[in-house]
């Protein structure tokens, strides 16, 4: 009896045909791969080699190979990992499952998204749940390990989950983009390379944490959180390079809203109501930097490049320190630039008000994420504010132009 399809039929001695060569990426070169491959009786269940064990008929062995190869052949069917594997998905009724080919997608439609994201908080009515999809969705990782094929994930999910499922992976790591004013996400792959080494111009092609792109991707799609290994990662390269940038927000608010204590979620945008010491501190060394910034425009080292480390790590000594500091140039804005320095100076006793007691000696890895994701939130604000003031004023010289 064939056991793919129940019937009682002549059955294969082996697969008929192979993964094609170079169809599944790997480090160690490009082979032609078996689905089943028993050579030896060591291999094979009570001493039996080949599919003695595995009986598979000669149809269900042609068609399976000959399907799976279409589907790492098609570009809207398969994702090739960037360091080695693949992931293959399809529908039970070959339905719609353009939804994960968006997801690889570097810049899908926003319009998209906002569905996908819509399907978390809206509850349909009967007559509308009546019409669901009952689709089911199938998703399947391979590797190569030299000749044989190894399954690393198998995916079984109805169509409306998975959906769901993305809804709340661009929900969850969304970054607001205060110059723009727009909302922005990021693609899997560019997540995936954030966490490696930024060379001055791009990410390091190569540096991205061997297989951890396949890592979130599970996480995606389990709607799981992410590998352990990933919030060390990326806090080690963000104080490596120095650079905060949308992929590694994005990062860390996929770390943080998928934590299991509800402390750790942060909003996508600016919390202005928030008294967690880390995320206040945060946006604490952000108004000391913008002082700063003001005070001397000129300045080639600014307070992130010599202290951004240590007030993410220690910011109760440092933040008192940067803080000491800060009254000479406010002193100097209150002669030169008042305006500016009665604004900073509110908010830097407005976000001391927040804190009671002392600032944290040392902060945890999760909290020195929210103290990154503070420091941003805030600095996105302050250039929001900046782009509505241009705004105004352009519109303002518009309207007196046309006015004469």
């Amino acid at each position: 009896m064939c056991l793919v399809c129940g019937e009682q039929r002549e059955l294969l001695t082996t697969i008929p045909e192979p993964v094609k060569k170079g169809a599944i990426p790997t480090a160690g070169g490009s082979n032609e791969g078996q689905l089943v491959s028993i050579n030896t009786a060591a291999q094979g269940r009570g001493g039996v080699a080949q599919l003695a064990n595995t009986p598979i008929c000669h149809c269900c062995g042609g068609r399976a190979m000959a399907v799976l190869n279409h589907l790492l052949a098609s570009p809207a069917h398969s994702r090739r990992f960037r360091d080695d594997g693949v992931l293959l998905w399809w529908t039970r009724n070959a339905g719609d499952d353009s939804v994960l080919a968006m997801f690889f997608d570097d810049q899908p439609d926003p319009r998209d998204i906002a569905s996908l994201i819509n399907t978390l908080h809206t509850q349909p009515g009967p007559h509308t749940a009546g019409r669901i999809d009952g689709d089911d969705f199938y998703a399947l990782s391979l590797g190569l390990n030299n000749a044989r094929l190894v399954v690393r994930e198998w995916l079984d999910l109805p169509v409306a989950g998975i959906k769901a499922a993305l809804g709340a992976w661009y929900e969850d790591h969304r970054v607001f983009d205060g110059w723009t004013g727009q909302t922005k996400y990021v693609p899997l792959w560019l997540l995936a390379l954030s966490c490696g080494r930024w060379t001055g111009e791009r990410y390091a092609p190569d540096s991205a944490p061997q297989g951890l792109e396949s890592e979130l991707l599970r996480s995606a799609l389990r709607r799981e959180p992410l590998p352990a290994r990933t919030l060390p990662l990326v806090l080690q390269r963000i104080h490596a390079d120095q650079r905060i940038d949308t992929a590694r927000i994005a990062v860390l608010r996929l770390i943080l809203n998928r934590s299991a204590d509800p402390r750790d979620h942060v909003m996508p945008t600016l919390d202005t109501e928030s008294t967690d010491p880390a995320y206040v501190a945060g946006r604490l060394f952000a108004v000391l930097e913008a002082i700063q910034r003001a005070a001397l425009p000129d300045l080639n080292t600014t307070l992130r490049d010599k202290h951004f480390r240590t007030a993410a790590t220690a910011p109760q000594a440092t933040l008192a320190n940067l803080r000491f500091g800060a009254m000479a140039h406010l002193k100097r804005l209150r002669r030169d630039k008042r305006g500016a320095h009665h604004a900073l100076e509110a908010r830097l006793s407005g976000l001391y008000t927040k804190i009671t007691g002392d600032l944290p000696a040392y902060l945890t890895p999760v909290q020195q994420g929210r103290f990154v994701i503070g420091y941003e939130h805030q600095r996105a604000e302050d250039l929001s504010d900046k782009r509505k003031a241009t705004d105004a004023k352009a519109a303002a010289q518009a309207a007196q132009g046309s006015d004469a």
